[in-house]
């Protein structure tokens, strides 16, 4: 048996699970299981890999995508770009030093930037609209990059706000309307804490700009700061694709 794992904290939100299970059942992949394997801590990673024969990859979620990578002994050009891995590579290899245990080799990539770069273009076209991205987490440093790669201009948006972050205090109605999209790469909203959400107010969010939301995670409607009222869902397009988290929270492509 072969096996790939999930790893992150909290893990409750993350669909990868069963569309593995329903892929390789579909597919007539045998000899394969995916696994979530919460971890709160990094350093238990090593246990982790050294003590499965079976394991010859993971995914990363939320909180180690950065932490991750000092563990590895190898990264991908574009992941070390980015500053964040969501797919290792394991491989066993006799007498070879690795960072972890000997005779385990860790390969770090980032594919959360293909997903999401994809899935993003079968939602604005070719259209390049100014975007807002709120979080600046591992998941946001993929956004980031995918976003720049398309030419598409960007403000990253943290809950402290520093000489490269607005802050969520800084969203008004002009900032707003400068930003037809509005990506969400933050854990708010997703399962257990299903009723938190983005500091946005929902008045800066005009009515009349026929508002679109891209889900990928739970809850499926994200709801701003202080208000009943919530975004209405999109559809789902390109979610087999994407990372977990990430979640278009509006998309405006008319003013």
């Amino acid at each position: 048996m072969n096996t790939l794992l999930l790893i992150g904290n909290p893990l409750g939100h993350s669909f990868s699970q069963r569309y593995f299970e329903a892929k390789f059942a579909r597919e007539g992949i045998e000899g394969w299981q995916y696994r979530n394997a919460p971890m709160a801590d990094i350093e238990t990673l090593r246990e982790t890999v050294s003590s499965d024969p079976t394991l010859r990859g993971f995914n990363v979620t939320i909180p180690h995508k950065r932490d991750v990578m000092r563990m590895l002994d190898k990264t991908d050009a574009e992941a070390v770009v980015i500053g964040a891995v969501n797919c290792v590579k394991v491989s066993r290899i006799d007498g070879f030093k690795g960072k972890i245990a000997d005779g385990i080799l860790l390969e770090g990539f980032n594919t959360d930037v293909y997903g999401f770069r994809d899935s993003l273009s079968e939602v604005i076209g070719t259209r390049r609209p100014d975007a807002l991205v709120l979080g600046t987490g591992g998941a946001s440093k993929a956004v980031c990059h995918a976003l720049g790669t398309l030419g598409i201009k960007y403000e990253t948006v943290s809950r402290q706000k520093s000489a490269t972050s607005l802050g969520y205090d800084d969203l008004d109605s002009s900032v707003i309307k400068g930003h037809k999209l509005i990506i969400n790469t933050t854990p708010l909203g997703m399962y257990p804490n299903t009723d938190t959400a983005p500091e946005i107010e929902p008045h800066t969010l005009r009515s009349g700009l026929q508002p679109r939301r891209y889900a990928v995670s739970t809850p499926r409607q994200t709801r701003p700061r202080h208000g009943s009222g919530r975004i209405r869902n999109a559809g789902t397009t390109g979610r087999k694709r994407m990372g977990d988290i990430f979640k278009i929270t509006h998309y405006s492509p008319t003013h």
